[in-house]
């Protein structure tokens, strides 16, 4: 193997880690993104809860449904 053939292969292992912390560092964003996203979700539903709950329901087929999952 010549010089230049070891310098490329240096190069290609070193594009390859750097591809790879990228794809971690993307992965990891992507858990953050879904965290928050999920934590978003039950702040929502919890303020859905606390609305209905503080609403009359407009039918008793309504209310039965706010019961039954709150």
């Amino acid at each position: 193997m010549d010089v230049t053939s070891v310098a490329a292969y240096g190069t290609v292992l070193q594009n390859a880690e750097i591809a790879q912390k990228a794809d971690v560092a993307v992965a990891k964003r992507a858990q953050d993104v879904q965290k928050i996203l999920g934590e978003g979700a039950v702040q929502l539903i919890e303020e859905s809860a606390s609305i209905s709950a503080e609403r009359p329901p407009s039918s008793d087929a309504t209310g039965q449904i706010i019961s039954r999952y709150a």
